[in-house]
């Protein structure tokens, strides 16, 4: 397979990849919005740059302390060598919410020409030949991972590129390096835990269960590439008495059901009917304040209040039906590993604990180069997309950028539309689900921010958007699924 990417890197391919840099690179100023996912990246740099390793989870000056595993800290750890030509000043542990010029061009930089590479070789070693430029074009111009990634800030390309190779490579046999890779992302962002179940499933119908001897002897590799890597993650956390502050801060369940801004999934649902219950027959208003988007630590009006026992518990049920479709995909070889480790992300997406609205990219950009790789599910990938890229246009709250997202969202789809081609006989009336999809957001714009702008429903707009786009982003997975498993519901290739 690693014999195509010289192949594939053709004139066409370069070109996407520069244009992408180039529009990214364009973006790169001080007014344009950055998360508080700025300052914690930032504030990573400046603990590896300038502590010594037993003290970078311990650090505690800033509230945004490393949180991640190890494998990212030493990414860190390197960018930072290069972030002091850009300006030393950002490496200091006192300069607080620091964000020069230097700094500002380092990091977006850092995300344009490292991240999207990562992601763009991924992609290409993953694709057939004939689809790479527009796996590319999809991939690299995706309008969710620009508003997330480029604007919001945080480094889900070079990640979501290891998860596409890693389980391109198991489908296509070399299962060993392929699990290398993708438990070199486990301890590069712990999320990715979330497939794990079916990556384990599926290695062991696929390269274990049937295959006598030969099938011990690929448990017995795939055990040591798991336990090496771990080790090599694990052990200086040990060594350094670093392991229980690293698993406290990167498992923080004492965080309420749901972020700030709920992720669209069950427990947005859950919480607007407890809200809407409350309205109806009465409840505390301390516990309806969760809805302004302000606290961590949700209560509930009416409703008993969720433990992440309980989310857990539901995640596993859940999972573990799903993964009876993994066992039998994994015999039979007739769904993607990549297709399937796309739908159990999505079950940790809507039924875990504390889960981010960002997170929806582990769903989407797998569906979106498995697409590219067999041709199939157009329509539901383009919705998909589509619906996962409004559902995340809150991330960027200030009015001065309702224009540029509406232009990235509307530019996104549009492409989108041209590559993948979709129709509307295969499933939802696709008109029907793009006005629905954008109902919150004109809400917000035309009727909440026109007559409701100083009213106490400051958080209406919000809860609208992700309680929409849960019951719409619940049924296009659904639906996409069943068309996987029954035959009769199969789209010809493309």
């Amino acid at each position: 397979m690693f014999s195509t990417l010289k192949s594939s890197l053709s004139r066409q391919c370069a070109l996407v990849f520069f244009l992408s840099v180039l529009v990214k690179v364009l973006t790169i100023n001080t007014t344009l919005y950055k998360s508080t996912d700025f300052e914690v990246h930032r504030n990573w740099l400046a603990i590896t740059y300038s502590l010594p390793f037993r003290e970078w989870y311990k650090e505690a000056r800033n509230i945004w302390t490393l949180d991640y595993p190890p494998f990212f800290a030493y990414f860190e750890y390197v960018l930072s060598l290069i972030a002091y030509f850009f300006d030393p000043n950002m490496l200091s542990l006192d300069n607080i919410d620091y964000d020069s010029y230097g700094t500002i061009l380092f990091q977006r930089l850092s995300v344009v020409l490292i991240s999207d590479f990562v992601l763009a070789v991924c992609v290409l070693l993953s694709v057939p030949k004939h689809n790479t430029v527009k796996a590319l074009i999809l991939v690299l111009f995706s309008s969710s991972l620009f508003i997330v990634d480029h604007i919001h800030f945080q480094y889900n390309g070079m990640m979501l590129g290891l998860l596409v190779l890693s389980a391109v490579l198991i489908e296509e046999n070399r299962f060993l390096l392929g699990a290398a890779i993708y438990m070199f992302l486990v301890f590069f962002k712990h999320i990715y835990l979330y497939a794990a179940p079916v990556y384990f499933i599926y290695c062991l119908g696929r390269f274990v269960v049937g295959k006598k001897l030969e099938g011990l002897k690929n448990l017995a590799q795939l055990a040591a590439v798991v336990v090496a890597v771990s080790l090599v993650a694990i052990v200086p956390l040990i060594v350094s008495d670093q392991l229980p502050a690293a698993i406290s801060r990167m498992f923080p369940f004492g965080r309420g059901l749901v972020h700030s801004y709920w992720a669209p999934n069950v427990w947005a649902i859950y919480l607007f009917v407890d809200r809407l219950l409350g309205k109806v027959i009465g409840g505390s208003s301390g516990a309806s304040s969760s809805t302004r988007g302000l606290v961590q630590v949700t209560e509930n009006v009416v409703l008993p209040n969720v433990t992440p026992g309980v989310t857990f518990a539901l995640t596993l049920a859940v999972y573990a039906g799903f993964l009876f479709i993994v066992w039998s995909a994994a015999r039979k070889q007739n769904i993607a590993l990549l297709s399937l480790v796309a739908y159990g992300n999505a079950i940790c997406f809507f039924f875990g604990w504390h889960i981010h609205e960002k997170a929806v990219l582990m769903i989407t950009i797998p569906l979106i180069v498995q697409c590219m790789r067999d041709g199939k599910m157009h329509t539901q990938v383009w919705i998909l997309a589509f619906i996962s890229c409004l559902s995340i246009l809150p991330l960027l709250p200030r009015s001065q950028e309702t224009a540029l997202k509406w232009i990235i969202a509307s530019t996104g789809a549009v492409m989108d539309w041209i590559i993948l081609k979709p129709s509307g006989e295969e499933m939802w009336p696709t008109w029907a689900v793009i006005v629905v999809a954008s109902f919150p957001e004109m809400f917000r714009v035309f009727v909440h921010g026109v007559f409701m702008k100083d009213s106490k429903f400051e958080f209406l707009p919000l809860m609208i958007t992700s309680v929409i786009h849960a019951v719409l982003l619940g049924g296009i997975l659904c639906l996409s699924l069943k068309d996987l498993l029954i035959p009769g519901m199969k789209r010809k290739s493309r």
